[in-house]
């Protein structure tokens, strides 16, 4: 069963530009692969984000595959620790 992460938060939120902002605090340090779901059930693989156990911030850009809409940005890290938080592209 995955376990939920702390704290994550997403800006700018909505966002009309390809590239969102990544902010999570007091996360188990390792490597989390970061991928964003489309409400049609399609992954979007958005790279990897390096977490330090204190507060880490990444920007991500976003593939042009990814139309307007409504999405869900998940972060999946060391045993299966996730965090899902939504997110609107304009």
């Amino acid at each position: 069963m995955p376990q939920a992460m702390q704290s994550m938060n997403i800006y700018p939120n909505p966002s009309a530009s390809r590239q969102l902002q990544l902010q999570t605090a007091s996360e188990q340090q390792g490597k989390y692969q970061v991928r964003a779901i489309g409400l049609n059930g399609i992954i979007y693989p958005l790279g990897t984000m390096q977490l330090t156990g204190t507060q880490s911030l990444q920007q991500i850009n976003l593939p042009a595959s990814i139309k307007p809409g409504l999405y869900l940005i998940q972060l999946i890290g060391p045993n299966n620790k996730m965090i899902v938080k939504s997110v609107t592209i304009l």
